[in-house]
Formats: C-alpha cells, structure tokens, sequence
C-alpha cells in the first residue's frame, strides 16, 4: 500500500505540463521602439520587431532569463524565443504569406511563424518596467496568458517587487513574481489538464477553388463514413469532424456552396506512435480529412495550409 502511494505521488509529479514560450509584450515593444512596418497583402503593418529587441535591449532578456528560471524551477518546459527567432531565420522563413499554384492566399503574421516553429502550449506576453525612487528601486510585471492555438485569454498577473536598494534586475523581477506565480502556473496546469479531457480547440476553414469538380452542397454517398443515401458534401464533412473530434465535439459558424467555417474544433492532445505518445498538431490531425477528398467519389486534388498553429485551412480542387 505505501508503495502505490508513493508510486501514485511519483506520477503526479512527473505529469506532463504544457510548454511555455514567453514573448515581450505588444505594449512593451511599442513603448520602447521595437516594432516596424511589412507589407502584407498589399496592406501596410505594424508588427513587433523582436530581433531588434534582442540587439538592443539590456534589461528586458534579462528579466525575460529570470522569468523562464522560475517556472524552469517549477517543472514547466521553456522554449526560448531568441532561438525560435534564429531558426526561423536559419530556414529562412522570411515570407509573410504562403501562396498556391492557382493564387490562393493563407496570411502568415510574424508572431504567427513563431508560433508554428516554437509549437509551445501557452503563450506568456510579458510587460515590465524598472523605476526608482527615493525609497530604492522597483520592478512591475505583467504576465498574460494565452492559448497558443486560438489566443484565446487563460489567466494573468500584474506584481511589484517592494522597493530595493538593488539594482540587480534577477533580484527584482523575482520579488516581483514571487506571490503570485504559484497561482498562476496552477492555472496554466489546470487549462492544460482540461483540454486533455475536452481536447485542444483549434479552426478549420473549408474553401474551394473555382476549378473545384463540385461544389459543397452537391450530394454524394461516402460508406466509409456510414452514409449509404447520398447528402451533401457538407454533411459528409461534418460526419467525418463528429468521428474524429474528441467527443465529437465542433461548431459550424458559416457554410456556403463554396466555403465553411468550424470553430471550437476539439483535437486530441496526443496519439499512440510505436509505443510513445507523440503530440498531434492541427496540421497532423487533419491529413485524414484532406486525403478523403482524393478518394472517390470526389478524386480531386486538395491541399492543407496551417495559419500559426490552430487555424487550419483545407483548400479543394486544382
């Protein structure tokens, strides 16, 4: 008995956390001039600049180093957003869209590369700033949350060190955190606990091009899927999403004869590979889907795009 106690308590602790990647914040990088402008589909924009930031900054890596030491500390898996930033550059994906053969268009946002090559669970946006004062010097922190695949909010926290006759940056962002990163990082556990349970919520758009030999609502039988009388390829494709879905769970928003949109598409966080769980992807999970479309009765080309990590677009047709 004392022995599965001890084995189930050894489990515990070893369970799986997500990964983390920590970002400076937008507010952070426009208050100090680490942004630029790109061009994007014939639109002009603002994104960060974090190479730049990285250059000249001599405060923010640091404290960036000491924040990625605490939850480091705490069992959590950090990826390092300089060395993302260098193998983005080392593969050289410099495009900001990916464009097929027939001229559709997927936009690739900066942040959305990171994200693709991080591959991290949770995004932490981090804001700070150092003052002082005649009481000593004084750090504010604010760590925001997000779920890397649908950016949607998970938690955030906001402290200040008290003041310190320090300048010691480490110091400061330490006391700065240190009452409230035990809450926080359970709060990231228990958003990653659930989606084991609930799955990982990613998009799927369904689009065809004009050259497509059919369009969404013509009718087709698909035995494989269990329909034997014809219907239209939207309920096909929406049979095959209940089938392989974690709980069959997703949400049509929009369907037309030549384009729908699913959100709150619910995929499993992993899957058996010879004997070892291996992470599954957006781009992973819906191989399956995109190869159905090759087989009869549709035998038509389609292809996959991926839009930073939970937003995956299934393009039908030449």
């Amino acid at each position: 008995m004392i022995l599965l106690l001890l084995w189930s308590i050894d489990v515990s602790a070893q369970a799986k956390k997500p990964e983390l990647l920590i970002i400076p914040s937008d507010k952070y990088c426009n208050d100090n001039g680490y942004v630029k402008t790109v061009q994007n589909m014939g639109q002009t924009r603002v994104v960060m600049d974090y190479r730049k930031l990285f250059l000249e900054d001599k405060k923010f890596p640091v404290a960036l180093a000491q924040i990625n030491k605490e939850f480091g500390e705490r069992g959590f898996q950090l990826l390092k957003l300089d060395e993302v930033i260098k193998k983005i550059e080392a593969d050289q994906i410099e495009m900001s869209l990916m464009q097929s053969k027939s001229g559709e268009e997927v936009s690739i946002s900066p942040l959305d590369r990171i994200k693709q090559v991080a591959k991290a669970d949770i995004i932490l946006s981090l804001d700070m700033s150092l003052n002082e004062s005649w009481e000593g010097s004084t750090c504010d922190i604010t760590l925001f949350a997000i779920d890397a695949y649908t950016s949607k909010s998970i938690s955030s926290i906001t402290g200040q060190s008290p003041p310190n006759s320090s300048l010691n940056i480490q110091v400061l962002v330490k006391a700065a955190i240190l009452a409230y990163i035990d809450d926080f990082q359970q709060q990231l556990i228990d958003h990653f606990t659930a989606m084991k349970t609930k799955g990982r919520e990613i998009s799927l758009k369904v689009k065809l091009y004009n050259s497509a030999p059919f369009v969404l609502d013509d009718e087709f039988i698909y035995p494989d899927l269990g329909i034997n009388e014809e219907d239209e390829v939207i309920a096909i494709i929406n049979e095959w999403l209940r089938q392989n879905c974690v709980n069959g769970v997703f949400n049509m928003n929009n369907a037309t004869e030549n384009f729908i949109d699913y959100s709150n598409v619910r995929i499993p966080l992993y899957e058996e590979k010879n004997g070892e769980q291996v992470a599954v992807s957006a781009y992973s999970w819906s191989k399956d889907l995109q190869k159905m479309f090759k087989k009869a009765p549709f035998e038509t080309k389609a292809k996959r795009y991926v839009k930073g990590l939970g937003e995956i677009w299934i393009i039908i047709g030449e």
